[in-house]
This record gives C-alpha cells, sequence and structure tokens, in this order.
C-alpha cells in the first residue's frame, strides 16, 4: 500500500451511492448462504482475528474476538485460507450450495525450520542479507500499482481502565449517568469506500459510521493507510527504511512454506527502545522480497502502540494487506487507557503500474559484490533514456542501483503527475487528498449494519451495540429538543439558529461576554481579570478591552476600544482601534489604525506580565520596565501568497519616561530592592529620558521559499518545517518633531527546524543586523533580544536567551545572535528505557550573542523536555567574553511543545 493519509484517490468515478446500497442489500438477502464457524488452537483456544480469505473471489473477512467467522458466497467450491500470524496456514475446499456450510478449523503452531542455517563465530546473521534486499525493493513495491480502489471496514472500542483517585468517582457518575459502562466507553465501526492514483492522490468516502464515545486521539488511521514500504510511517522509522541499519538490529528467527513461498521470520530489533522505534517480527516473502506479515510495536509519547498486519497476493508478487489490528496502550495524567481496533480491506481492484518490470532479481552488493558490480555496469552500458527499461531488459539489479533508480523514477512522476494542480494552485503540492462523508453515513439502522458487516458481533457486542443505539435516539431527542429551544420569531417568518442566544449574566461583569445584535453583529468585552497586572510604575493597573465586530466572508471589521486604569499613578489611559481586512486566508489584506494614550514595555520580547507579576510581589524583582506613549499609528499587512508576507507601519508619537511610584511587594525583605525604571544599558549607559519623539516607518516581508504543501478537499494546507522562515525588517525614524531619534534600522532573521529521523531535531535560528546613523536614541528604540532572569520562563524556548539581561546588551549597533537546540532522541538519562517510554526527552543548547556591548556573550545549556507531557527543567551556564558568569536552573513549557498534539 502506498499511502501516508487514510484518504485515498482514484482516477474514475465511483460507482454511485444508491446502486452500491442496491447491490449489498439485494446481495444480503439474496446470499443467505456461505461458510461459517470458529478458529482456534489444537487445544480449542479462540484465535481472535483470524483471516480467512477466499482466493477465487480475492475477498476474505476475519474472526470476531471469539473467533467465530461468517462470509456469504454464492453456491459454487472455494479454496478458503485460514491464516493468523504464528499458526500455520490452512487451506480447505469449501462447496456452497442454499444453506450455511459450517467450518470449524484448528489451526497448529508454526513449525519455524532452522536446520540449513548455521551462524558462525564471524559470519553475519541471513537476516542482514534478507533485509538488504528487502529494504532495496521496498520502494517498488510502494510504486508497483499505478492505482487501486478497495472498500475499508474498521471497528474499535475503548476504556479507561483507571482514573485518578482526585476524579473517579465524578467521573464514573457521569458515565452512569449517560448510560455508558466504563468497560466500553468508545465503540465505533465505519465502511469507507478508498481509493488510489500514483504517485500521491489519495480518495476517502465514509459511506457508513456509528460511534460513542470518544477516540481521544488513538485513531489508527495514520498506521492503516500509511505504507511501512516507507521510509517513515506516523513519524516512526520503519524497518524497511534506507536508514534501517542504524535504528534496528535483525536476527533470522527461520522460515515456513505458505502460499508455495517460503516465508523468512525476521525479528526487529530497536538499537535503543523507545519512541519512533518499531520492535517485534516481520515476515519476508523469499526472492519477491515484500511483506508477507508483521506483528511490530512502538511508542509515541509513551504511548504503546502494537500493529499487526497479514498481506495477501492478490496477482503473482503483488502482496497487498487485507487485516490490521491495533492495540493501544498508556496513560495521561493519571488517566490509563486501552483501545483495540480492526480493520478489514477487501473489494480490491488494483492496476499494477507499466512502467515497472514484473520481475527484478535484487543482488545484495554487500554479499555478492562481484556479481552486484556486474550486473551495475551492464545496465551503465545500456543506450536509453529511460534507466528502469535498461533494468526491464537486464531484471537483475544490486539493491543500492534499484534505490537510486526509482528514487530518481519517483521524483520525476511527482513533478510530472502533479504539475497541473500546481500550475493551477501556484504552490508546491506534493500530495493531495479528499475525505468525504455520505449525507446519509450516520442515519444506518441494525439491519444495514447486519447485512455489510464482514464480521459476526461476539454476544458481548450485540448487548453494546443495542445500549448504543438506545443512547443515539436519546441524543437525537435531545438535538430536537435543543433546535426547538433555538428558534426565533423574525418578521420574514421562522428562522432557526443553532447557536446559543447568548444573555447578559451578572458574572460576565468579571468574566467577560459575547452578546450577538442581529445575525452579522457582536458585541462584548473580556475579562478585567485576566488584564489585571502589577508594576513598580503604574502599581496595580487594569485594562478593559471592549469589542465590536461583524461576521462576513468577505469585508470583515472590529472597532476596539480599550480603557486603562494606573492605581499608583491614579491616572486613566485608552486607546481606538478600528481594523478592516478582506480576503480568503491565503490571500489576506489587513489594515489597523489606532491612536491613544497607554503605557507599553522598552522590551517586547521580555518578561511576560502574569510573570511579572509574580517576580515583583513575591521577590521584589521588578523586570519589566515601562514608559508612556501618546501615538496615532497605522498599519497594513498582506498575505502576497502562500509563502509570502507583507507588513508596513506608520507611527507617530511621543515618549514619556516614568518613575517607579510604588515599592509594594507581598514580602518585603531587607536583602532585596526594586531597581529603577531606567536600566543600565552597556551602549548607551545611563538610560534616563524625559521626553522624546519619534516618527517612524517599519517593513517587515516573511518569506518561506520552498514551503511544501498537501492538498485536502481541494484546500491547501501547510507542511510544517519544509522550509526556512526568512524575515527581512527595516525600521526608519526621521526627524519631524521636537526632540525626535533618528536611525535606520536593518535585520535579517533565518529559522527553521530539522527532523533527524528518530535521532532528534534540530532548531537553528539567526538574527544579524545594524543601525545606520542613529541619533538621539532612547532605550525604547534599541535592538532587544530575548532575555530571562527569572527562574519560571514564558519564552520560546528554542528561541530565547535563558541568563541574557532584558536590557544591558539591547543593541543601537551591529549585531548576531544564534539560537542553536537540539532534542535528543536519547543522550543521558533517556538511555534507560523506562525513561524514554515516558516521553521524555533531552536536550542541549548553546545561544550566542555579538554587539558593541555583548563581547562574546555564550550560554550553553542542558535540559529535559516533557516532564508530565507539558515541561521542561533547564541548566544553564554563561560566559561573557571568554569568562564564566554564573549559572542558573529554568522551568517552563516544553521545547517544540506542539509536537505534543501533532
Amino acid at each position: 500500500m502506498h499511502s501516508s493519509e487514510f484518504n485515498l484517490f482514484e482516477k474514475e468515478p465511483m460507482r454511485s451511492l444508491p446502486l452500491l446500497l442496491i447491490s449489498i442489500l439485494v446481495t444480503g438477502n439474496c446470499l443467505a448462504q456461505g461458510i461459517r464457524g470458529r478458529v482456534t488452537t489444537l487445544s480449542g483456544e479462540s484465535l481472535p482475528y483470524a483471516t480467512v480469505y477466499v482466493v477465487k473471489i480475492q475477498n476474505g473477512t476475519a474472526t470476531n474476538e471469539e473467533g467465530h467467522f461468517e462470509m456469504p458466497l454464492s453456491s459454487g467450491n472455494y479454496d478458503v485460507r485460514f491464516q493468523y500470524l504464528g499458526y500455520t496456514t490452512k487451506t480447505i475446499q469449501a462447496s456452497v450450495s442454499s444453506l450455511w456450510q459450517t467450518i470449524d478449523i484448528k489451526l497448529e503452531e508454526e513449525p519455524v525450520d532452522l536446520e540449513t542455517i548455521q551462524i558462525l563465530d564471524n559470519r553475519e546473521d541471513p537476516a542482514y542479507t534478507i533485509m538488504r534486499r528487502a529494504i532495496g525493493k521496498a520502494s517498488y513495491h510502494a510504486q508497483q500499482l499505478d492505482a487501486y480502489t478497495a472498500t475499508s471496514y474498521i471497528k474499535g472500542s475503548g476504556r479507561l481502565k483507571d482514573l485518578p483517585g482526585l476524579f473517579r468517582k465524578r467521573i464514573e457518575k457521569a458515565l452512569e449517568e449517560e448510560g455508558i459502562d466504563t468497560a466500553t466507553a468508545f465503540v465505533t465501526e465505519s465502511v469507507s469506500e478508498i481509493s488510489y492514483t500514483r504517485p500521491n492522490q489519495f480518495k476517502e468516502r465514509v459511506i457508513s459510521v456509528r460511534t460513542i464515545g470518544e477516540d481521544n486521539n488513538t485513531s489508527p488511521n495514520q498506521f492503516i493507510n500509511s505504507s511501512f514500504y516507507q521510509p517513515e510511517l506516523a513519524g516512526a522509522i520503519s524497518p524497511l527504511s534506507p536508514k534501517a541499519f542504524a535504528y534496528y538490529r535483525f536476527e533470522y528467527l527461520g522460515f515456513f512454506a505458505d502460499h508455495g513461498y517460503n516465508i523468512n521470520k525476521i525479528k526487529v530489533i530497536p538499537r535503543s527502545d523507545g519512541d519512533k522505534v518499531f520492535g517485534g517480527t516481520i515476515y519476508i516473502v523469499d526472492n519477491i522480497w515484500s511483506i508477507h506479515s508483521l506483528d511490530l510495536s512502538t511508542s509515541i509519547w509513551g504511548i504503546e502502540f502494537n500493529i499487526n498486519q497479514v498481506y495477501q497476493p492478490l496477482v503473482e508478487q503483488v502482496w497487498l494487506p487485507v487485516n490490521h489490528i491495533f492495540d493501544v496502550n498508556g496513560s495521561f495524567f493519571g488517566f490509563e487507557f486501552e483501545y483495540r481496533y480492526f480493520a478489514n480491506i477487501r473489494d480490491y481492484q488494483i492496476t499494477l503500474n507499466p512502467d515497472l518490470p514484473p520481475d527484478i532479481i535484487v543482488i545484495d552488493d554487500k554479499f555478492e559484490k562481484e556479481r552486484a558490480n556486474e550486473v551495475d555496469q551492464h545496465l551503465k552500458q545500456k543506450k536509453t533514456e529511460n534507466s528502469l527499461e535498461a533494468l526491464a531488459s537486464g531484471k537483475e539489479v544490486s539493491r543500492k542501483q534499484l534505490r537510486k533508480m526509482l528514487r530518481e523514477y519517483e521524483k520525476e512522476e511527482i513533478r510530472e503527475e502533479l504539475a497541473p494542480i500546481n500550475d493551477t494552485s501556484e504552490v508546491d503540492i506534493v500530495q493531495v487528498s479528499e475525505y468525504s462523508v455520505d449525507s446519509n453515513a450516520y442515519k444506518r439502522d441494525s439491519s444495514y449494519w447486519e447485512v455489510i458487516r464482514p464480521i459476526p458481533l461476539t454476544d458481548y457486542e450485540v448487548k453494546g451495540y443495542s445500549k448504543m443505539d438506545s443512547l443515539s435516539l436519546v441524543d437525537a431527542e435531545r438535538s430536537k429538543e435543543q433546535d426547538t429551544l433555538a428558534m426565533t420569531i423574525g418578521s420574514d417568518g421562522v428562522s432557526i439558529s443553532h447557536k446559543k442566544i447568548r444573555n447578559f449574566a451578572i458574572q460576565d461583569i468579571l468574566f467577560g461576554g459575547n452578546y450577538g445584535q442581529g445575525p452579522k453583529i457582536r458585541f462584548g468585552w473580556d475579562s478585567p481579570l485576566t488584564n489585571l497586572h502589577f508594576n513598580t510604575v503604574e502599581g496595580y493597573h487594569v485594562a478593559l478591552p471592549f469589542f465590536v465586530h461583524n461576521i462576513s466572508e468577505n469585508l470583515r471589521w472590529r472597532l476596539s476600544p480599550t480603557v486603562h486604569y494606573s492605581f499608583a499613578r491614579n491616572r486613566i489611559n485608552g486607546s481606538l482601534a478600528n481594523t478592516w481586512s478582506k480576503g480568503k486566508p491565503n490571500n489576506t489584506s489587513t489594515l489597523k489604525i489606532e491612536a491613544g494614550r497607554m503605557s507599553f514595555a522598552y522590551n517586547p520580547n521580555a518578561i511576560p506580565p502574569i510573570i511579572s507579576d509574580f517576580a515583583s510581589l513575591l521577590w521584589e524583582r521588578n523586570y519589566l520596565k515601562v514608559y508612556e506613549q501618546t501615538f496615532a499609528k497605522a498599519s497594513w499587512n498582506k498575505r502576497l501568497n502562500v509563502k509570502n508576507t507583507l507588513e508596513v507601519e506608520a507611527v507617530i508619537a511621543q515618549r514619556r519616561g516614568l518613575a517607579n511610584f510604588t515599592d509594594h511587594s507581598f514580602f518585603d525583605s531587607p536583602k532585596r530592592a526594586y531597581t529603577s525604571n531606567f536600566p543600565i544599558n552597556a551602549e548607551l549607559g545611563s538610560t534616563d529620558f524625559d521626553t522624546s519623539s519619534l516618527s517612524q516607518l517599519r517593513l517587515e516581508w516573511k518569506t518561506e521559499p520552498w514551503l511544501k504543501y498537501r492538498m485536502r478537499n481541494n484546500q491547501v494546507e501547510r507542511i510544517e518545517h519544509s522550509s526556512p522562515v526568512i524575515t527581512f525588517g527595516y525600521r526608519g525614524a526621521i526627524d519631524i518633531l521636537e526632540n525626535s531619534s533618528t536611525f535606520h534600522h536593518l535585520d535579517l532573521q533565518v529559522q527553521h527546524l530539522w527532523r533527524m529521523g528518530a535521532r532528534g531535531e534540530l532548531s537553528l535560528k539567526i538574527n544579524t543586523g545594524t543601525f545606520i546613523r542613529p541619533e538621539g536614541m532612547t532605550i525604547i528604540d534599541l535592538k532587544h533580544f530575548p532575555g530571562n532572569r527569572i527562574f519560571l520562563t514564558g519564552q520560546d524556548p528554542v528561541q530565547s536567551f535563558r541568563l541574557l539581561d532584558y536590557y544591558r546588551f539591547s543593541s543601537q549597533s551591529d549585531y548576531a545572535a544564534i539560537y542553536a537546540h537540539y532534542q535528543f532522541r536519547k543522550l543521558l538519562i533517556t538511555r534507560l528505557s523506562k525513561v524514554r517510554r515516558f516521553g521524555w526527552k533531552e536536550a542541549a543548547f548553546v545561544n550566542i550573542l555579538e554587539s558593541t556591548g555583548a563581547k562574546h556573550y555564550v550560554e550553553i545549556g542542558y535540559g529535559i523536555n516533557y516532564i508530565f507531557r507539558i515541561f521542561r527543567v533547564e541548566g544553564v551556564a554563561n560566559f561573557l567574553d571568554g569568562k564564566y558568569q554564573g549559572w542558573g536552573i529554568r522551568v517552563g513549557i516544553a521545547s517544540n511543545f506542539e509536537g505534543l498534539f501533532n
């Protein structure tokens, strides 16, 4: 299977849904005959989800949890295969007439033959030559099909195994009130039509689905429709990746015969356990070097995934997966859960790729060097423009040469096949997918499911689905009642709104409100509690932001008046902003005009207000320095296209320096004292000023020149970190007003993240710039850097300093800052597999600053990320001009935090 998404495409139009459903129902009624029975071990133990495959029609099903199966068939004679990993495949002949034929099958454990293999002391394990051939041919199997269509059936269930003591009784009571059994809090099943067209176009149409409860992001779709022939799937390194030998050791466990082929059993052993690598067993078809089946496990953020896949030969040398079993187990903040999914893929209609020769003999160039060299030289001598044509004539190729040929072929195919889409969309699209849900998908009743479901229900599931149907009816009635309550009468008759009508409540004064005035106007205010802060200049101060905005797909506007009051200064400030935006998300224009008198921080990248509040009130540290500004500002932001954004801003302002007005603190200590609101700067010296004017123009162009996209339902989606982010900035201040600052400031930033497979992630940001003819500069106008002086940090861990003073090294000269951060999969404590399974990651970072004031400022640090999945703890030391300055501990939100929810 060739895919990295669950959603698949096809070239030909799909059959119409009504004809499909009529066909299914008629077939189900007419074929009240076929085979049914139970698959067990020799001792009578059930074999759940064993594969039952009918060779003649190239279709199959699977047993349920109790080992029972049922498959409708028309009259005739059939060869039926029964297959289960670790057991000998059994093929029987079944004669179907007008009744159901009962077949009970007992499978015996697979005898593995090792008699022809001897591993000598200095001899390589035979698994390695097998895996080199399989890896060399992986891309061939991934591109073996030109297109296919199939039907996918997925069934899943899950439950909470344990709850935190604090919430246990409350959650159990809530589930009981909802009529949900805690043993099966989540149940789902669905049927979809899926299709694929080479090289990267996928489509899925869900024709029926029913579900109760939440899957909590345990859906196996990334694994079901990804392929182990790809280098990675769901972020984990495949054992068939070209890099596999760097991540895995392999052990030969023997072979057995199946479908007339020898099947090699290979143990996959991670060189280091933990996230993003697999461990278990993979079965490789000898000479074809395709997957026969696999039983592999991996972990993501400490959650365990076990994947069991069974393949069948649809045509000669084409093996495709027909059954998948996924088990998910883990815990999150004391919530322990388990989920199981089963997927059956059937009704394959395949078209082979005519460009690929059907028979290729792969030579292990490490095992047979001379023969591999002869074959490669023979291919190079072929006078043909297409390397695959030369391959077709020779049929023998070394695994390295084959991988190189197919890599070039795949790139060219993607470029040619997706060129029409890229030409019209003006973006670089590397994958196209489409997902749709039939309008009747959620309306199927139990009789429909009895016909279309390929696996019989267990007695327990029959009771569970009966309860599910009852709950669905209750939910439907509740929905109707809510819809009725939402009806409003207008002058034009009855208009129906499914949104709750928001009325004023007394608590809105403190917690904020959002109200509607007609269908397109909203108004309200933000909570003053979230805008209540403290600093030594204004004391306690509160902002009251109000808003009025419209709801429109065309021209959108927002009016935002803000009132600000300082208790220490007994002063009221305020501002008024009006914003207009127009266009679609990838081509938006935004114009904002704002004026008023407000207080602002010298360094916008300094300490967040909430952390500043704690530092001042608890530890008497006033790191946040502010000034007052009377201003008028206009800014225009234009999304030129999906890769480029331009922002222009003009501002005229009168700035006023402010002194401390309060020394209030919860814990006054004689050993500590607040510092002046005018900090010392290495280049300016004293930063004290009374008033200063500013007439400034600012330009910023942000570009991602190599950004890649995937298209889903005709909407383009970014592939994050597929391109570096480059930002060009310019600030120019001229002398128009009295006592003005004048300067020209040029700034360049380049930032990117490289994923090093399972080994780690490297984040790098470079920021450099210069000032031309700076005169009359204040601390406000300098280039500021993201510093930190408190053990609690809210700064971006990938692009900020840990011990740097907020203002001391702010610059009006040439400067360069480098932030390098590497997150390891395994370094020190993460060498312990138990630590890795918690999802912890270790990181090392180096931050460098060069400017006139900062001579060779360097920070070197080490951190542990994702403690309790969210936090990070770091230790860091800093140096100035090669001399040690000090060290500190920092606690904050984990690096690359968004990766936790990816």
